[in-house]
């Protein structure tokens, strides 16, 4: 069994004023393209009715991360990995609330998500102590517990 931070997060619910939908909105689409990634398409139209299509790629945290998503807003990482997601969290902390704890995986679920389990260590450290791993998870609980108010 091998240990993973797992990650739950929720963004904030949507507000009822309409004046603050479209903010709302935006924030929340660039939080998910920033997280997963995405194809972004623009379009103009041009007053002589011709379209210029373009279509570009943003990057999100994750595609540089080895992660095995595991619902629509639940995702594992290699504990190495877990303060580069705490960081990203921290950036929206006023519209997400969000929940870390350990999860322990097979390491043959691992490998079918394309996880290396035996050299999924960053530079070559050993395996993160059982006192690191609690530290995200508390770090992710007050995290939680702070912006669900």
């Amino acid at each position: 069994m091998i240990p993973l931070v797992v990650f739950c997060f929720h963004f904030s619910p949507k507000p009822h004023d309409t004046r603050k939908i479209r903010s709302w909105s935006s924030r929340k689409t660039k939080f998910y393209r920033e997280l997963y990634g995405a194809d972004v398409k623009n379009v103009k139209r041009r007053r002589d009715g011709s379209v210029l299509e373009k279509i570009y790629h943003v990057s999100g945290i994750l595609e540089k991360i080895p992660h095995i998503r595991l619902d629509r807003s639940v995702f594992a990482v290699v504990p190495e990995y877990a303060p580069e997601v705490v960081r990203f969290f921290e950036k929206y902390r006023d519209c997400i609330s969000y929940f870390a704890f350990i999860g322990y995986f097979d390491e043959d679920f691992l490998k079918d998500h394309g996880i290396d389990v035996n050299n999924n260590q960053r530079n070559g450290n050993s395996a993160p102590s059982a006192k690191k791993l609690k530290e995200f998870c508390y770090l992710g609980k007050k995290n939680y517990e702070r912006t669900s108010r």
